[in-house]
């Protein structure tokens, strides 16, 4: 969790990505479509999860994909 995210006790979180899901399931080419609040850094966050996440090998493609936060 970004540092500006708990010292700034938002207490919760949404960014919405948009990925590339490989034929591997490897996800890939993330960018941020947009994040609230925002100068949080959560965007960078929420990439650096997906980019350590694994999808569904079938489905292959570019998604939108919702991340929510809560900052504890």
């Amino acid at each position: 969790m970004p540092v500006a995210a708990l010292r700034g006790n938002i207490g919760s979180g949404t960014v919405i990505l948009n990925c590339e899901i490989l034929d591997t399931g490897e996800v890939a080419g993330c960018s941020i479509v947009s994040e609230a609040p925002a100068g949080y850094r959560l965007g960078r966050a929420a990439i650096t999860a997906m980019l350590a996440a694994r999808a569904e090998p079938d489905r292959p493609g570019r998604y939108e994909v919702v991340l929510n936060f809560i900052v504890q």
